[in-house]
């Protein structure tokens, strides 16, 4: 689907047979819902998950494809369980998302919040938006107290972006009256 870092735009022609199959992957990447480490009938495997990424980290920067990689591992990630100790999300995948290294991920998985929503009527007070950011807040609160400080800063900024929506709305709403 994407070209490689390490290949210039001027170096590939792609023929009709490969923009095809580019399609075709993209679709799969963005039906995408189960995450890896699931095991039909048995629940997530936090180990499977983690050899999982690793693999793919490998694979993904010889190929020139990392940070794309990365983006789409983030993007799956909403669709993770809770871990059994009650945590929204799983320990190994918080673990994963909260890497000093892995701002793509973090970046694919907000992306990802952000579309979870899907398409909606505007509310001319703001409501909806505001639950979004008060849930991303709280959110935000419980994985800081689990020690995912940067999952944490990336679900404030998602609540705030929330927060600006529902401004807007009500701004918008005045203004019309």
């Amino acid at each position: 689907i994407y070209r490689s870092e390490k290949v210039s735009k001027a170096d590939v022609e792609s023929t009709e047979q490969q923009m095809d199959l580019a399609q075709n992957a993209w679709r799969l990447l963005d039906e995408w819902k189960i995450p890896p480490g699931t095991i039909a009938g048995s629940g997530f495997s936090g180990d499977a998950f983690k050899q999982w990424v690793n693999a793919v980290k490998v694979s993904a920067a010889e190929s020139g494809h990392l940070k794309v990689a990365l983006s789409s591992i983030g993007s799956v990630l909403i669709h993770c369980p809770p871990d059994p100790d009650g945590l929204w999300l799983h320990r190994t995948v918080a673990e994963v998302l909260n890497e000093r290294d892995f701002e793509e991920i973090r970046s694919g998985f907000s992306t990802a919040i952000y579309n979870l929503r899907g398409a909606h009527w505007v509310d001319p007070t703001g409501k909806p938006e505001k639950e979004l950011a008060n849930k991303y807040r709280l959110q935000a609160d419980e994985t800081e107290n689990a020690g995912y400080q940067r999952i944490a800063v990336m679900l404030r900024s998602v609540a705030e972006s929330y927060d600006r929506e529902s401004e807007r709305h009500i701004a918008e709403h005045k203004s019309k009256m």
